[in-house]
């Protein structure tokens, strides 16, 4: 498949990467091997915008948002790991720098809804879809959203071929009290992470883990899903079917499609021009 472009999650985010082998001898006397990874995410200053009748805030390092319906839009950033297959993650700490507060003079942004398929092909309905409605539970309350400052969750995946554990991080630098009117925003992050080593190496990788193969005019549609893996740490790209009809030539369109997915599994490359991903 295609190269990655990786710029998104590392731009302006690293002060400073560490890590440190310590070894360990186990209850059967074998000496193992614990690392701890340290990593500072640094941010900029808060960006507040005046926009209609709402405000938002972002930060310039931040690669995604909280977009849950109803709710305020907030910045995120989304640091993803990978360790070799067998590693074993014992523990993700998270420390702060000093916690900032300003007052703003309006509402942060809610979330929309999302589209339906049938209304790209129903343009009357998309203004009653697209219209802003706030979650009053939240948007009445002083208490401050979202409740947690990170998370994260472990799982396994593909590095091109090769099956890694993948480590997807989230931080959430600013956090709101919508009666109060007062955001509170972090500038530094120290994220570490304990784990013991796993035996097989992690080859470099200028693969996809996930192609979704549309129509053209689903592209809308399909979006959402490409954000959400990207955003739990799959690299994941869209290709049209009208693409692939041109560069692969089988006995009907589903074998130009076959042909499309058996060509990126065996040579991990896809022969379709740059402009068809998106």
């Amino acid at each position: 498949m295609k190269n990655k472009i990786l710029t998104i999650l590392t731009l302006g985010l690293l002060l400073f990467t560490s890590i440190n082998v310590i070894a360990q001898v186990n209850d059967n006397d074998t000496k193992i091997s614990v690392c701890e990874k340290n990593e500072i995410i640094s941010f900029s200053d808060l960006n507040i915008e005046t926009k209609e009748d709402y405000i938002t805030v972002s930060f310039n390092e931040a690669n995604s948002y909280i977009d849950e319906p109803g709710k305020p839009m907030l910045p995120v950033c989304v640091k993803t790991y990978k360790f070799p297959i067998g590693t074993k993650i014992h523990d993700v700490e998270f420390t702060y720098s000093d916690i900032k507060k300003e007052t703003i003079s309006g509402k942060i942004k809610p979330a929309q809804k999302p589209i339906p398929l049938i209304s790209l092909e129903t343009n009357a309905q998309v203004p009653s879809i697209l219209q802003t409605v706030e979650d009053e539970k939240i948007y009445s309350s002083a208490e401050i959203y979202p409740d947690k400052t990170h998370d994260y969750n472990i799982g396994v995946g593909l590095d091109g071929m090769q099956r890694v554990v993948i480590l997807t991080v989230r931080v959430y630098p600013v956090s709101y009290s919508p009666a109060q009117n007062t955001v509170y925003y972090i500038q530094d992050a120290d994220v570490k992470v304990t784990y013991e080593q796993g035996v097989s190496p992690i080859q470099p990788s200028s693969n996809y883990d996930l192609v979704i193969i549309t129509p053209r005019k689903f592209l809308l549609g399909v979006r959402p899903l490409m954000n959400h893996k990207i955003k739990n740490g799959v690299e994941t790209k869209i290709v049209t079917t009208e693409s692939i009809y041109r560069e692969y030539k089988g006995r009907d369109k589903q074998e130009d499609i076959k042909l499309f997915i058996k060509k990126c599994n065996r040579a991990m490359e896809c022969n379709i021009c740059s402009t068809d991903w998106w």
